[in-house]
């Protein structure tokens, strides 16, 4: 074969492999198989105290500023994460700290620790309705004996909504 004739069917094949690798490429980034996903953390809320809460009343007690308002849209989830150093007094039985959601408890944490242990307490809501929705802790102490307290040092809370 000549030279001129192989030099011709190279540049036939050099035109030929560009316009299948052109579209190659068009089909994978055509407008119609893009889709777009709007996916993970949407918005976010925090609230961090430095101070110690304390509560010597019985039975589901609102944690001073632990409490937010949250908007919810169609289609997202709800995380939360209530973190603190819990501690009882010796003549208390027990403690318990719950999440509450618009006044319906969704989790709650039972603790009798004398000494400040670091707490954590976590949820994830699916099925909430989208809207505005109220997020508290709240606690209360269970006791047989007088003088019952529970102490919080340095509560914090993050609620966000996302997408899974």
């Amino acid at each position: 074969m000549s030279s001129k004739k192989a030099g011709v069917i190279s540049i036939i094949a050099l035109i030929l492999g560009a316009s299948g690798l052109g579209y190659a490429l068009f089909l994978g980034f055509s407008p119609q198989s893009i889709i777009y996903t709007k996916s993970g953390v949407q918005k976010s809320w925090f609230i961090s105290e430095s101070d110690e809460k304390t509560t010597s009343l019985s039975q589901n007690v609102k944690m001073e500023n632990m409490s937010l308002t949250v908007q919810v849209s169609a289609g997202e989830s709800l995380y939360g994460i209530f973190i603190g150093s819990i501690r009882i007094h010796s003549s208390t039985v027990y403690g318990l700290i719950a999440f509450y959601i618009d006044d319906i408890k969704e989790k709650e944490l039972l603790f009798n620790n004398i000494n400040f242990d670091r707490m954590s307490m976590q949820i994830l809501v699916g099925n909430l309705t989208q809207g505005t929705h109220i997020i508290e802790i709240r606690w209360s102490v269970i006791t047989i004996n007088p003088s019952p307290r529970v102490y919080c040092y340095a509560p914090s809370l993050l609620i966000q909504t996302l997408i899974e």
